[in-house]
């Protein structure tokens, strides 16, 4: 959903023509917002290097090529305001020689965004603590054990929130806790499962005709899902790439993953074949002869949410998921991969619905918590479903193993 254009085809055979041009629109609300919060923010938000880029998405088989560029046409035709916004390059000669790419078969060019995430959130919560200290309590580092509802309680204490540092009364609950939310609602294991991605910082100097585009450029390649060469791990479909503009380093994620081991939430595992690969993958991709190891910066993994039907979950959660009595339940999790295309303006959604506002008029019904999404989109059977078309192998077996995918 993050390329716009590009899932337009699949979003209107699903939910129709005005639903799926709103879900696309979404996306570039968020994107208008994170500037917006930037440009308030001022020089605090100048560590996070915030940048307009053009991002060059490029396709590494020709079905997947070919059904984006359908997709793109459709999306302009059904909305002309569009028209221009994406350039289509589907000549190898032309990305190697003057997009320094290789190894793809085309590609599709439009304007994005490229930024440090964590430094702006660390922006954005120092400027509301030194606005609002009296009404903001940040507490870093704390474990939450446990919810409960206490409908004897005053209306302003209607939930008790156990942590390791005690217990916090609240009149509402909001679960932002993406891929991890299942630990503290159980019966989300199964519209919501958590994926653990591999990332890397490489250096590649200033070897061979490598030069810093990262004021003005990110890339991502994507293919279909593919079986590693004398390997029985699987090749990521989705591998994504931008150059920090003050250091030249190049951070690239995506790499191969063990179907049986990718559904976990446990990220203190960096999977050594992943990373190897992304070192390979990332000197083919830019035409550069392999470097050795020790270009490797860092590595890391990360646990994101996913979702059956490939939606963000926002809203009020049911009783019947919580088992708890009340309605100041609320959750924004669930983001497939593309938070930073979604984050924003799910949480702006969030919070005006937790204030009793209507969002209907931006917010896709689509994103909405339902018992009726639940109990079919999201179902068990779904998710596993899902899981076993993007990620191969006996996912049954490791949704079991792992507990992450239980009835509801």
């Amino acid at each position: 959903m993050a390329y716009g254009g590009g899932d337009y085809a699949t979003l209107k055979r699903t939910y129709g023509q005005a639903l799926a041009t709103k879900m696309v629109e979404f996306t570039f609300r968020s994107i208008r917002r994170t500037r917006a919060i930037i440009e308030d923010l001022g020089d605090a938000a100048t560590p996070s290097e915030f940048r307009t880029v053009s991002r060059i998405r490029t396709f590494g088989d020709q079905e997947s090529f070919d059904e984006v560029k359908a997709s793109i046409a459709e999306f302009i035709g059904d909305n002309p305001q569009y028209e221009g916004m994406y350039d289509i390059i589907d000549d190898r000669q032309t990305l190697q020689e003057r997009y320094n790419v290789h190894g793809v078969v085309g590609a599709v060019i439009f304007e994005a965004a490229a930024l440090w995430p964590y430094r702006l959130i660390m922006a954005g919560w120092e400027d509301l603590l030194n606005r609002f200290p009296a009404k903001l309590n940040l507490e870093a580092q704390t474990v939450v054990s446990n919810v409960k509802h206490t409908p004897a309680g005053s209306s302003s204490t209607l939930y008790v929130v156990n942590t390791t540092r005690g217990e916090i009364s609240a009149r509402q609950v909001a679960y932002c806790t993406n891929g991890y939310t299942g630990n503290l609602i159980p019966a989300m294991r199964g519209p919501l499962y958590p994926y653990r991605g591999i990332m890397t910082v490489q250096d590649l100097g200033g070897d061979g005709d490598i030069h810093n585009k990262g004021a003005f450029r990110s890339w991502s390649i994507h293919q279909q899902s593919i079986q590693a060469e004398g390997s029985t791990e699987v090749v990521s479909s989705v591998h994504y790439l931008q150059q920090n503009a003050k250091s030249s380093h190049y951070f690239f994620g995506g790499g191969t993953y063990d179907p049986i081991q990718v559904i976990t939430g446990d990220d203190t595992h960096v999977p050594v074949s992943g990373v190897k690969y992304l070192q390979k993958k990332l000197s083919h991709f830019l035409g550069q002869k392999p470097v050795p190891s020790n270009r490797l910066v860092s590595s890391w993994t990360g646990i994101m949410g996913f979702t059956a039907d490939e939606n963000p979950l926002i809203g009020r959660l049911p009783t019947f998921i919580t088992s708890r009595l009340g309605k100041g339940e609320w959750v924004a999790a669930g983001f497939n991969g593309m938070g930073m295309s979604l984050c924003v303006a799910i949480g702006e959604a969030l919070a005006y619905l937790m204030q009793g506002e209507n969002v209907d008029d931006w917010l896709p019904e689509a994103f909405i918590v339902s018992e009726s999404r639940l109990h079919t989109t999201l179902s068990t059977k779904k998710s596993v479903q899902s899981a076993k078309q993007h990620y191969g192998g006996d996912i049954e077996r490791a949704v079991d193993e792992h507990q992450y995918i239980s009835p509801l």
